[in-house]
Order: structure tokens, then C-alpha cells, then sequence
């Protein structure tokens, strides 16, 4: 996570909601279950922690984390069917960056990872190709439904779609990286 420390999306992902349930008695924890008037939880105490928080736990065996609905099997079986029709964004902005975190602590891991990726995969031809054909329309309303790494890629793939139809229009001399790819480019050529 490290690599990580100063992206936002990633801090975001972390601050996500998720469902636990405690395995012990929580002295001077009270203050995590909105619902209690005690200083302490008790053991099979559910509340829901910021990730980060349920992570840590849950390496310490102190909580069981539970997958939030949108990353459960009847869920998943939804997304199965089409993908595309879903507002992933509404359930939530970093949805791939939070599930593949959560992967880690339940037992359905593998198909909880295959179904992040068979989703991204197939949403994401439906994000380049909406955005290498709306150069001149209100692009708000498209990405509306996106995830967060949904919209980057459409904001990079709209912008290479702008500058390949300037520079075939004589408009622009000469094509210019991607701004994600500029960063690779100065990584690669300081590692030289």
C-alpha cells in the first residue's frame, strides 16, 4: 500500500464502509457501534468500520469482515448477466480498489477477484468507446455511472481520441503522451 500512499482514490478506498462482526470482547471500542450506549462491544457485535480499520482487525483475528452487498455472490451473479447497465458509482466510487482489497480476508476470494476483473473488462470497452465518439457532447452525463479508475481511463482515452483528431486535421503538429503515460516515460527513462 505504500506505493499508494498519495492516491486519492486509494486514501478513498480505504475510507469505504464495511460490514464486521467482532470474535472477542473490545474494551473501550463502544465508540464504533453508533447504536450502543457502552464503552465496550461484546463478542458478535456487528458494525460497520472505515476499511482501513477493518483490515487492521481482521489481520489481528479480532473481526470477521463481511462483504458489503454490492461485492456478494447475488451481486456478482447480477453483474454477471451485463455489467454495463450497472451504476457501479453509486455503490461505490472505488468499487474494483475496495473489492480487491477485501479479497484478501474472505473465504469467496477467487471468485470475488474474477468477478472484479471480468466486470472491469467488460465495461471498459464500453468507456473507450464512448469516449473516442463524444468529442463534442456533454460527457458528464456518461460518466455519471463510472467508478473512479472507469473515468480515468475515459478521460485519458477522450483526450488521445481529441489530440489524434487534431493532428489529422493538421491542427496540431505533433501528438502528445497521454498525461498517465508521462509518468511511466519519466519513470522508465530516469531508471536508464
Amino acid at each position: 500500500m505504500a506505493s499508494a500512499y498519495y492516491d486519492l482514490d486509494a486514501i478513498l478506498a480505504e475510507e469505504e464502509r464495511v460490514p464486521t462482526t467482532f470474535l472477542s470482547d473490545a474494551q473501550d471500542l463502544g465508540i464504533l457501534d453508533s447504536s450502543s450506549d457502552n464503552d465496550d462491544l461484546s463478542r458478535g457485535t456487528k458494525a460497520e468500520l472505515p476499511l482501513w480499520l477493518a483490515t487492521t482487525l481482521a489481520e489481528r483475528i479480532w473481526v470477521k469482515l463481511e462483504l458489503p452487498r454490492c461485492y456478494q455472490s447475488r451481486f456478482r451473479t447480477y453483474l454477471l448477466a451485463d455489467p454495463t447497465v450497472v451504476a457501479l458509482s453509486e455503490r461505490s466510487p472505488t468499487y474494483y480498489e475496495t473489492g480487491f482489497r477485501l479479497a484478501s480476508f474472505v473465504r469467496e476470494s477467487s471468485s470475488l477477484c474474477d468477478s472484479l476483473i471480468r466486470t472491469l473488462a467488460t465495461r471498459f470497452k464500453g468507456v473507450i468507446d464512448k469516449a473516442q465518439n463524444s468529442r463534442n457532447e456533454d460527457i458528464s452525463s456518461l460518466t455519471r455511472s463510472m467508478t473512479a479508475i472507469e473515468r480515468r481511463l475515459f478521460d485519458l482515452a477522450h483526450q488521445g481520441s481529441i489530440d489524434i483528431l487534431l493532428w489529422k486535421q493538421r491542427d496540431s503538429e505533433r501528438i502528445h503522451s497521454a498525461r498517465g503515460m508521462k509518468r511511466k516515460l519519466g519513470a522508465a527513462n530516469a531508471a536508464r
